[in-house]
Parts: structure tokens; sequence; C-alpha cells
């Protein structure tokens, strides 16, 4: 637990990250992040001594600067209120499994899915279960990640998935994303693992740098969306190329800011670095995907 930025003070933090490790270990692992100015740390061994490390963050970066702390964890005998601590701890993983979880880590939102939220399909009711971020309290965000346990993405019943910032729309059945990379995590570390979903809103040069790849006799119609797809177990990240069957993707034309785009030409453009070139999907604003990569919606001019 620390001290918390006071709101009126400038550029304020407004998450935090937590590295730790043992006394006498070399390194500092990233534990995790949190908004909050307190963070749990879980699986500690008793009669040891840790340093802890805290930085703030906000939409500028990280700090320079770190809280330091140097701490002992009970003994078993020292600890007297064992009992509680584990029951609370109980309550808030109960919690994170029917309510899941929001986050802003820098310009990121991370909504993590709780394996209760997400009511299952059923013969007569499969309809997409709809993870919106299009509301005005995401309007100052350009990625969006949506983590799913893994318990959710092995079942055979799970709902369908739609995700949605309003311009995008990505329609999943998480059981496609039990891929081998997924299939292959040790058993110790399914309950601390997710498959992270992430679509980012492509800006500043990294935009720029993209336009060269659009003929000339072509034009953009839409924002251009980054989508990718890890397996997060614990602090380790693995980058999965490609779900185990398609899922839908959907670019909405926005005429005001694309104005040149006709209607009637649109139709979804993947890029390909190797021709440094947007390929085309499919005509029209719908297409079918299964591999990470860098989208547009597109039309001749």
């Amino acid at each position: 637990i620390w001290s918390d930025s006071a709101p009126e003070v400038l550029n304020a933090a407004e998450s935090y990250e937590v590295y730790g490790k043992k006394k006498d270990d070399r390194e500092y692992s990233f534990v995790g992040n949190t908004k909050d100015a307190r963070f749990l740390v879980r699986s500690l061994q008793p009669n040891t001594t840790y340093n802890f490390m805290v930085r703030a963050l906000n939409k500028y970066g990280g700090a320079e600067e770190f809280a330091e702390v140097t701490v002992r964890t009970f003994t078993e005998r020292e600890d007297d209120k064992l009992k509680d601590k584990l029951e609370e701890l109980d309550k808030e993983e109960k919690k994170l499994r029917d309510e899941g979880k929001e986050e802003v880590i820098g310009d990121s939102v991370i909504k993590t899915i709780g394996s209760e939220q997400i009511p299952k399909a059923t013969y007569f009711d499969n309809a997409p279960y709809v993870i919106d971020f299009s509301t005005a309290n995401y309007k100052d965000y350009n990625k969006f990640v949506v983590a799913l346990p893994i318990d959710l993405v092995s079942s055979s019943d799970a709902r369908r998935i739609t995700i949605t910032d309003g311009t995008l729309s990505f329609t999943l059945q998480p059981r496609h994303l039990y891929t081998r990379e997924v299939s292959q995590i040790d058993p110790e570390d399914i309950d601390d693992a997710y498959v992270r979903v992430s679509f980012e809103r492509i800006t500043g040069k990294a935009e720029e740098s993209l336009r060269s790849a659009i003929p000339r006799t072509q034009t953009r119609a839409s924002r251009t969306y980054a989508i990718d797809f890890q397996l997060q177990a614990g602090t380790n990240m693995t980058d999965i190329r490609r779900m185990m069957q398609q899922g839908e993707l959907q670019l909405k034309h926005d005429s005001i800011i694309y104005s040149g785009a006709k209607q009637n030409s649109l139709f979804i453009g993947k890029y390909d670095a190797s021709q440094d070139s947007f390929i085309k999907l499919k005509d029209g604003s719908t297409a079918a995907i299964q591999e990470t990569g860098r989208y547009t919606l597109l039309s001749n001019r």
C-alpha cells in the first residue's frame, strides 16, 4: 500500500507498475499493475525477505524513479491473521470469476472477462456477447485488450463474443483461440492464464507509413487497426499468430472523415509487409479473418 497522487497534482499518476524479487536475487521481475494505490502480491514464501519497487505512470509515460521497500513475510506461526487473509483472497478470486475487471494501463484499456460473466450459448440463444468500447468513456484511448480466461477458451459451449469500438467489430468463438500454444500451458499456470485479444487504432508515424502502401487508385474509408492475439501466463506473454478458425471482421465506413471513398466499391484490405501494400480480402465492409495483422477499409477512387 502506498500514497496515491492527489488529483490536483499536475500529471498525476493514473496507474502503477509493481516489481519484486527475493532479497538475494539479482534481477527484479514484473509482478503486475494497478490503478489503485495498493496491490495484492500472491504466492509469497513464509519467513522470506523480499524487495519491491513501485513506479507511477500517466498518459505521458513512466516515472524515472521507483518507490522501494524491503519486507519479510511472517513464519506460519507468526501469522495469526492467515485465515482472514485466505478468506479475503477467496472473495477477490470469486469476484474476478463472476464479474471480471477493467483497468487502464497507459493508453490501453484492459478488460478481463470473468469465467462466469458470459452466459453459456444455448440451442435457442447463441447471440454474441458484446464487449462495447464505443461509449464516451473510451474516447481518449486507442488500444483495447480483452483477456479471456483459459476455462472459457477451452469450453465447448461458450457464447460467441463481439468486440467493438463503433467502427471496428470483431466476432469470434472463444474456443477458436484454443491453439497449440494454449493447449500446452503448464497446468500450474492455468488459473492465472488468459488469451488476450487486442485491437489498436494505428496513429501517428505508424499510420503515415502505412498510407504509402495504398495505391493512388484507392483511398481509405476507415481508420487502420492492428489486431493481435497473445497468451498471458502470469507475467509471461506469448504471441499467437492465428486462431484455429476464422472470426468475422467488420469495419464501418466513416463517410464524413473519408468522404472520398465510394460506398459501392468498399473492401477490407490486410497489410502485406513483403509487398508493402494492402491485399484485398473481400468486397464489402465484412471479411473473415484468422490471423493477426493490420486491417483497414478501402475503396476505389
